[in-house]
């Protein structure tokens, strides 16, 4: 792997089914990028509280919607329109990351499938999860990314590798590792200065997830 001087561009990104975010580290400044499932729904009108963050973040993140369309009239189809998902996905997230850094030198930082507990969602989670993989490695080479285990991320923030998101957000604000550049980051003073309501907190722990990653990146 390239010495970490050498890197000027680094990449976190925190995958789930409805929420993938992003954090980049480039020249000592953060940003943050969320994806998300907009439900086919009119997100910024909403009053529902699982758009509230993304109301919020507005002008603070990126936010990028979109619509997973998943079919259940049958199994195959059912398969077939969650694959057709996982692409759109893919596609969207990778393309993104190729307009922000083009040819510039970056590496990238995914969370590793946690094989505690399997179920459909985990499932789901691990197949959208590949899309995502294959999209990168085509666009990126597999020498610029780096998989990180579940456990690794949350210890390197929290200091415990079975950290709850309450117990992580926690230690973002409190900059429990004492990164200068992420108290300049708009997003991370946003969550210092306002009181959170973790019922609803989305996309806030994916994004302190995907900064998680990112930190682990130097440890590899």
């Amino acid at each position: 792997m390239r010495e970490e001087s050498e890197i000027m561009i680094k990449i976190g990104i925190d995958y789930s089914l409805i929420s993938p975010a992003i954090c980049i580290y480039k020249d000592g400044e953060y940003s943050f990028i969320s994806f998300f499932d907009d439900y086919g729904k009119d997100w910024k009108g909403s009053k529902a509280k699982t758009f509230q963050y993304h109301q919020k973040l507005s002008g603070i993140i990126e936010l990028n919607p979109y619509t997973r369309e998943i079919e259940k009239k049958d199994y195959v189809e059912e398969q077939r329109s969650k694959m057709r998902a996982a692409k759109m996905i893919a596609n969207k997230i990778s393309n993104r990351l190729v307009e922000l850094v083009g040819d510039e030198d970056v590496v990238i930082g995914l969370e590793g499938f946690s094989y505690g507990s399997i179920s459909s969602s985990t499932l789901d989670l691990a197949m959208f999860n590949s899309f995502l993989r294959i999209k990168l490695l085509e666009d990126f080479g597999e020498d610029c990314l780096v998989i990180i285990s579940p456990t690794e991320g949350k210890k390197n923030l929290s200091g415990k590798g079975n950290a709850k998101k309450e117990d992580m957000i926690q230690a973002f604000i409190n900059n429990r590792i004492n990164d200068p550049d992420i108290e300049k980051c708009s997003f991370w003073k946003f969550c210092k200065e306002n009181e959170l309501d973790y019922k609803n907190i989305k996309p806030i722990d994916d994004l302190v997830d995907a900064y998680s990653i990112l930190i682990s990146i130097n440890k590899v």
